[in-house]
């Protein structure tokens, strides 16, 4: 998707950082068109966690989206998502959630209009963001039965090295 950051008479965005880490909030412009989809912007710029991945010992991760100037800065919160200019309604029946058990049923009539500003909040984390890429995400290992001394072996994910805290 396409992201223009907002500008009006002066920036928008802004940025405050002290010995720990630091945050922004910027806002942005989206052309969505008819095919308007908030699921969508929302996993593009938040990311998100698949753990009924198939076939895969690890989780799918799409990591956060990052700030174009600061891109130790990663995006943690939409705080906005505003229609901009003239709206025209629509009735569209959302397809997320997939299931349609999971939750109640959502109001399917609303404006939609052809931008939107989202104000996207960005924030350091205390802990190393890694795409799946970036690490090794099937590892083998094996365990003896004490009594017998059959080795097993087993596959698994090292999922412990990102996404986690540690102390200092």
């Amino acid at each position: 998707m396409t992201y223009l950051e907002a500008v009006e008479d002066d920036a928008r965005c802004n940025f405050q950082f002290d010995m720990t880490g630091g945050t922004g909030r910027c806002f942005y412009h989206t052309p969505i068109g008819s095919g308007y989809n908030p699921q969508a912007v929302v996993a593009d710029i938040l990311g998100y966690t698949n753990p009924f991945a198939t076939g895969l010992p690890n989780l799918l991760r799409v990591i956060p989206a990052t700030h174009p100037k600061c891109p130790y800065l990663y995006a943690h919160r939409i705080g906005s998502l505003l229609g901009k200019g003239s709206g025209t309604a629509a009735q569209v029946i959302p397809t997320f959630p997939a299931n349609p058990a999971i939750g109640s049923a959502p109001i399917a009539n609303y404006l939609q209009y052809q931008q939107y500003e989202i104000g996207v909040e960005f924030s350091s984390r205390p802990y190393p963001v890694i795409p799946d890429a970036a690490f090794t995400t099937s590892l083998t290992g094996s365990w003896v039965v004490k009594t017998g001394g059959a080795a097993n072996t087993f596959t698994y994910s090292p999922e412990w090295v990102r996404y986690c805290d540690w102390d200092v």
